[in-house]
């Protein structure tokens, strides 16, 4: 084969990748990982937002959990479960959710899978030694209020006007709390014996003295061993994510060609 012949081969590849990539409207590359301007604008332009889904999909290919899936092949694959879901429900069925997925819908639904894939696999891989370590690091996260009794007093124009016992513990703090979010707040932050005065929406004085306080107390690692190993799978699914992106080459597109405009 001539050397003319070899280099006008060599130019028609280059054109034709040129022209795919063109076609496809790829304005940004993640390690070499295709991001289209479709699949840019489910994150709105994101480009932090959008590396880091290439990130993931590429991890649960690495491990064997997933099969490498383009933009196009996940519309694809829209098209597919939207079909099977309206014809489920033309037959019948139960259908949860809409019936048809937007785009946005369902790479995100996708995206989600991943992840949980990725942190059940941090949940498997995870040894106790390091969940005991996270939880004693976090210990606070696992905390319970100990039971608290105060006397809530309400003044208006200096007349005293309704007198209420209140009684808080790690039972009922969420419910009473629903009901009066400031009042809760308030006695939480005193030791027994003291006292604090605000007004309320009304404008009444609301005067909330602490007649007794128990010790705060934490969930054992046995008792929280569930919540710290799905926090610390979390965790750590973050933290090796910001690791491949802070290692990551990422090069838009729309930069480069803001740029050669400036340039002209």
């Amino acid at each position: 084969m001539g050397i003319c012949r070899v280099n006008r081969l060599i130019f028609m590849i280059l054109l034709t990748f040129f022209l795919i990539s063109c076609s496809k409207n790829v304005p940004l590359y993640v390690d070499q990982m295709e991001v289209t301007e479709e699949e840019l604008a489910l994150w709105d332009g994101d480009v932090n937002q959008a590396a880091r889904a290439k990130h993931i999909q590429k991890w649960v290919e690495e491990e064997g959990l997933a099969q490498p899936v383009s933009y196009e092949e996940l519309m694809e694959n829209l098209e597919e479960v939207n079909g099977q879901r309206v014809k489920e429900k033309e037959n019948g069925g139960v259908i949860y959710g809409v019936v048809e997925y937007t785009p946005f819908q369902y790479y995100h639904i996708v995206m989600g899978e991943y992840e949980r894939l990725l942190k059940n696999q941090l949940m498997q891989q995870a040894e106790e030694a390091q969940l005991r370590a996270y939880y004693e690091e976090h210990r606070d996260s696992y905390g319970q209020i100990g039971a608290m009794e105060g006397w809530l007093t309400i003044f208006e124009e200096n007349r005293m006007t309704g007198e209420i016992q209140v009684q808080i513990d790690r039972y009922n703090v969420r419910a009473v709390s629903e009901k009066d979010e400031v009042m809760v707040s308030h006695l939480l932050s005193l030791e027994e014996g003291e006292t604090v005065e605000w007004q309320d929406n009304y404008g009444r004085t609301c005067r909330l003295i602490c007649t007794k306080r128990e010790q705060n107390s934490y969930e054992s690692y046995e008792e929280a061993e569930g919540a710290v190993l799905e926090q610390y799978a979390s965790a750590k699914l973050e933290q090796q994510l910001v690791q491949r992106m802070e290692a990551s080459k990422i090069r838009d597109l729309r930069i480069d060609k803001e740029k050669r405009g400036h340039e002209k």
